[in-house]
């Protein structure tokens, strides 16, 4: 694996930043003449054009992990060089992570785990009579009983319940199950849409009934409910709910986990039983031991799942594996649970093997990934 240097990665930093200023500083003339540095230099910009699409910053709290780069980032401040270590930019950490990446496989090899491919649409519906369907191996419409709904799955493989023009059946409830390493949508009798995260189910009627619109979810879901003053949608997770007319946003209510609800449109009402808040575009509820929180968030890193991507901000090392647990279908143990408090800021394509994510996150901490043949364990790099 190559050594980035971290002085190098700071001028790439500002170079990205503005190009210009820094080909005339005299201090970024001087690194260029060092040794292979020019060379050097134009590789991981290459590299960095290649990359662009995966965009990596990291905030880890230990001090140690950072000491030497610390160390290195004062001597160039003594040199009144552009930069100081904490405006280290995503792009630069890109160029780091990526070119560590593109070396690693040679000396260490894939494993089963860590070779894990990413999330797939897949899902069973399970019908009120209990009879299941696997959607993944499924096309056109699915023969039910039912008569007043066809079920199909359109051009995108999402499943799609279209009322027939006679429809006058009972209300039955049907199931949307989403196992691990998957992820599926659904559009629903009244022209709702909603995708299921991984490890998730979605309860609801094949007919809503005439008052109101009332579905049931474990898991995290993203809502796109066609507009019905007259007929409320409600999402209901355990004791908590969610009530709209017509809006977008985004529910993750895994058990034993606070319930975040995060609007991108319209207006909400979340309620734990006792209490309601409101939420406007821009905001989120979060609701645990018996209360909501209501605060402004960047809805972009809760709803990137949709679009293909695994974004955190500042987010805990141990909050980032109970998401890679969900979707790549595999266990993670720390070793030392001092790790579980590293915080990342991380965006990637989630249509990458594990062993790529785990790399991204490795490359800038003292974490460390081995596959255990039934589990991943997390340690600490040993001190030397």
């Amino acid at each position: 694996m190559m050594e980035c240097d971290q002085e190098m990665i700071l001028w790439l930093t500002a170079w990205l930043e503005d190009p210009v200023k820094t080909a005339r500083h005299p201090e970024f003339r001087i690194f260029l003449q060092q040794g292979t540095n020019r060379a050097d230099f134009a590789r991981l910009l290459r590299t960095y054009r290649r990359a662009r699409k995966i965009t990596l910053s990291h905030r880890i709290q230990q001090a140690s992990a950072w000491e030497k780069t610390k160390a290195k980032a004062e001597r160039i401040r003594r040199r009144r060089t552009l930069l100081r270590i904490s405006r280290i930019s995503v792009a630069a950490s890109v160029v780091l992570l990526f070119a560590c990446w593109w070396w690693w496989p040679e000396k260490q090899p894939e494993t089963d785990l860590l070779a894990m491919e990413s999330g797939t649409s897949s899902a069973i519906i399970r019908l009120a009579d209990g009879k299941e369907y696997k959607l993944s191996d499924t096309t056109g419409k699915i023969a039910t009983d039912l008569t007043a709904v066809d079920i199909c799955l359109d051009a995108n493989r999402n499943v799609r319940y279209v009322v027939k023009d006679s429809a006058t059946q009972e209300r039955q409830m049907n199931t949307l199950i989403v196992p691990r390493g998957g992820f599926y949508s659904i559009v629903l009798a009244d022209g709702s849409s909603v995708k299921l995260n991984a490890e998730s189910q979605l309860t609801y009627p094949v007919l809503f009934s005439a008052e109101e619109r009332v579905v049931y979810l474990k898991g995290e879901a993203y809502f796109e409910v066609s507009a019905n003053p007259e007929k409320p949608f409600r999402v209901i997770c355990d004791r908590r709910e969610v009530t709209v007319t017509g809006t977008k946003f985004n529910v993750s209510a895994y058990p034993e986990e606070c319930m975040y609800t995060t609007l991108a449109e319209g207006v909400v009402a979340v309620s734990n039983g006792t209490e309601q808040q409101v939420l406007k575009p821009g905001e989120q509820a979060i609701v645990s031991d018996g209360k909501i929180q209501v605060r402004p968030v960047d809805v972009v890193l809760y709803m990137a799942w949709i679009d293909g991507k695994f974004m955190f901000d500042n987010a805990r090392l141990e909050d980032i594996v109970k998401t890679l647990s969900r979707w790549y279908n595999v266990e993670f143990e720390f070793a030392d649970s001092s790790l579980k408090e590293l915080t990342f800021t991380l965006s990637a394509p989630c249509d990458e093997n594990l062993l790529f994510v785990v790399k991204l996150l490795e490359g800038v901490s003292p974490a460390r990934f081995k596959d255990m043949g039934e589990r991943i364990e997390i340690s600490a790099v040993p001190k030397r």
